[in-house]
């Protein structure tokens, strides 16, 4: 192979990995969920730039950090269960958790992926309407199940009276 020939294909493999990244980058702008590789201890290897919005902490503080170090304790706990089921399985496990981002319960789907034998990738979707649509028809079902309570009482008091 001459040096022109070499010279012509590592150009065409640098012009192919900035296409790919540039397709990644356009995927992640695209992408409303949050993408976190951790390790089995909760360490936080990486994050994408995807929304950042759902971010507990901004992306500085949550690199190089623990689950203990960066959220409430009870998130972290529960997020470090789901990422320890997931190595230990090697399977993808699916998990709900809310934390409470700025005055907002923020409440997240998540699927929690190994990629190796210490390290998962955990995608996690803002799923807070949801949630608040499940409250509001829980309420609304305790609402009718009262009125359905106090109808029957009321006939059977009429009943009674008859």
């Amino acid at each position: 192979m001459t040096r022109t020939d070499q010279s012509s294909r590592d150009r065409q493999t640098q012009l192919e990995l900035q296409a790919s990244e540039a397709e990644l980058r356009a995927l992640f702008a695209a992408m409303t969920d949050v993408v976190i590789v951790r390790d089995s201890e909760g360490l936080c290897l990486k994050i994408a730039p995807t929304n950042l919005g759902n971010l507990y902490k901004p992306i500085d503080q949550m690199v190089g950090a623990t689950l203990h170090e960066t959220l409430p304790e009870l998130q972290a706990d529960m997020i470090l269960s789901y990422i320890r089921q997931a190595l230990d399985t090697q399977q993808t496990i699916y998990g709900e958790y809310n934390i409470t981002i700025g005055h907002q319960e923020v409440y997240f789907a998540a699927n929690f992926s190994p990629i190796s034998q210490n390290t998962v990738m955990l995608v996690a979707r803002n799923i807070t309407a949801r949630k608040q649509a499940e409250f509001a028809l829980k309420h609304l079902l305790e609402q009718e199940t009262q009125q359905r309570k106090e109808l029957t009482d009321k006939n059977t008091a009429l009943e009674k009276a008859k």
